[in-house]
C-alpha cells in the first residue's frame, strides 16, 4: 500500500472527509482492520483566505508547493490536494515534486464518463456549458 501525502487544512472539513473516505475505501478493499497510510500537512486556511483576498496567487502557489515538498520529504509516495479550489495550482505542485499528484479533475472525469455524461465535460479545464 502506498503512503498518501495530503495537502489539507484548506477547510479542515474537506480534509476530514478525504481522510474518512480514504480509510473507508481501504477497509472495503482489504477488509479487517486495514486503514490508509496517510501523511497530512494541514495548512492554516486563514493564511490562504488572506492571500486570496489580496490576490497574492504567487503566495498561494508557494505555500502549496512547500507543502508538497514537505510531504514528499516525509515519505509520501503519491500526493493529493484536499481542496477543489486550489487545484488551479496543481501543475506547479506537480512540477515541484517527483511523486505523482492525484488530480481531482482526473477522478471527476472518470466519474462523469462512468455516469454517461457528454464528452464535452471530460476535457480538463472546461466545466459544463
Amino acid at each position: 500500500m502506498k503512503t498518501i501525502g495530503v495537502i489539507g487544512g484548506l477547510g479542515w472539513e474537506s480534509s476530514a472527509t478525504y481522510y474518512r473516505l480514504m480509510n473507508q475505501e481501504v477497509r472495503r478493499r482489504l477488509g479487517g482492520w486495514h486503514s490508509a497510510r496517510v501523511i497530512m500537512d494541514s495548512l492554516d486556511f486563514h493564511a490562504f483566505a488572506e492571500a486570496r483576498g489580496a490576490a497574492d496567487y504567487a503566495g498561494l502557489r508557494r505555500q502549496l508547493v512547500a507543502s508538497a515538498e514537505r510531504l514528499e520529504s516525509a515519505g509520501a509516495e503519491v500526493l493529493l490536494i484536499a481542496c477543489n479550489t486550489v487545484h488551479r495550482f496543481a501543475p506547479a505542485v506537480s512540477d515541484a515534486v517527483q511523486i505523482p499528484l492525484l488530480h481531482i479533475a482526473d477522478a471527476a472525469g472518470r466519474a462523469l464518463a462512468r455516469d454517461g455524461h457528454p464528452a464535452r465535460y471530460l476535457r480538463r479545464g472546461r466545466g459544463p456549458g
